[in-house]
């Protein structure tokens, strides 16, 4: 279930499906610089996610890694326009040139008949 638990909003929204993971470069920089990218990545894409109206934010950790990959997230925009907009974020330097990044965009499946499944 969504966090939001919210199924009827956003049945045009636009997903975005992200696999992710860091070069090696990322692990030469120093802690400060690796602290300094990663807050500047985060209000940078708390940003993008106000100005486009970010819907939902999942991320899940790999419980292995998979090669370079290490997350999978999942948000929801109500728009193509905000979806592109995130994954051009993302990849933004200084933080986004130390990352693998694969994208998919999707649209909602059967929501409504999934809804009222238990989500516990």
């Amino acid at each position: 279930m969504s966090p939001t638990g919210n199924y009827t909003v956003g049945r045009d929204s636009v997903i975005v499906l992200c696999k992710g993971g860091r070069l090696p470069s990322w692990h030469d920089l120093t802690q400060a610089e690796r602290d300094a990218y990663r807050q500047e990545h985060v209000d940078l894409m708390l940003d993008v996610g106000r100005e486009h109206g970010l819907m939902n934010l999942e991320g899940f950790r790999l419980v292995t890694a998979q090669g370079p990959w290490q997350h999978y997230w999942v948000m929801e925009f109500p728009t193509l326009g905000g979806a592109e907009a995130w994954i051009e974020a993302e990849m933004r330097p200084p933080s986004g040139a130390h990352g693998f990044y694969e994208y998919e965009l999707a649209r909602w499946h059967w929501r409504e008949g999934l809804a009222s499944w238990p989500s516990r």
